[in-house]
């Protein structure tokens, strides 16, 4: 099915946003059906502490199955068809299914590749994304290798930090230090509170490294990753929920670029 060039912008993009959705329920379902399993009373009391900071105590006083769980971080915009790092967090903490795990990386790779409707034209079929109906089981999975995105990635005219082959976890670690260390700016004391940095330890590093910002910044989250080096994937979503809290949505996008 063609999207035809001819129609408004917005109807594109409309459709679009339609249709992501739609691939989003579809992998809702699928994720659910097969976490459930997984996830007994100990582990919902897990994730429930986890997302404490997130999640009011009367929201958490409704919460009595994962279904209902993933509904409550819908509710409250931590979880959605453009934001599926807590599936991921779930899935490689509690679950530990492969096809799993490839289904998520097929979804964001696919969800990734697309495009404000300004800024190429559309040509777009209905393989931009995946029918996740059909990736329920090992031979499927297999089967739907060879579907791709066709939209192209794009690039700002900054500087692209990503994920390369064989990058050892210092590696992301320093990329990551390196690129939001230099974008951060006064961001810095908000995503460093936001980390459960304490005020006297914020302020040793203001003392220290006054006036350069990007130091400041760079040993904050230095700080902060060390102190978390025991649990790598925990720090890695506290990180990115972080720098969404503190609206710094790009430098959260470009951390998920680098990680996964």
């Amino acid at each position: 099915m063609l999207v035809s060039c001819d129609l408004p912008s917005q109807h594109i993009n409309c459709y679009l946003s339609i249709r992501k959705m739609d691939n989003y329920i579809k992998l809702r379902k699928e994720f659910i059906r097969v976490s459930q399993c997984h996830i007994d009373t100990e582990a919902l009391k897990q994730l429930k502490h986890f997302y404490s900071y997130d999640i009011s105590n009367r929201l958490m006083d409704y919460i009595n199955d994962f279904e209902c769980f993933i509904g409550i971080l819908e509710k409250r915009r931590i979880l959605g068809y453009d934001q599926i790092l807590p599936l991921k967090f779930i899935s490689e903490t509690f679950v530990k299914d492969p096809i799993l795990d490839e289904m998520l990386e097929r979804y964001d790779t696919c969800f990734r590749s697309c495009l404000p409707v300004s800024l190429y034209n559309y040509y777009a079929d209905d393989n931009v994304l995946p029918d996740f109906e059909s990736l329920s089981t090992q031979e499927n999975l297999k089967g739907a290798s060879s579907l791709t995105c066709h939209a192209p990635r794009f690039e700002n005219g900054g500087t692209k930090i990503s994920k390369s082959l064989g990058d050892s976890e210092d590696k992301l670690q320093g990329k990551i230090l390196t690129g939001v260390s230099e974008q951060l700016g006064y961001y810095w004391k908000d995503v460093a509170r936001l980390l459960d940095l304490r005020e006297h330890e914020i302020n040793a590093i203001d003392a220290k490294y006054h006036p350069n910002l990007k130091k400041k910044s760079y040993e904050a989250l230095k700080f902060f990753m060390e102190k978390n080096a025991s649990d790598k994937k925990c720090w890695k979503l506290k990180l990115c929920r972080a720098l969404d809290t503190a609206r710094r949505r790009d430098l959260k996008e470009m951390v998920e670029d680098i990680l996964y």
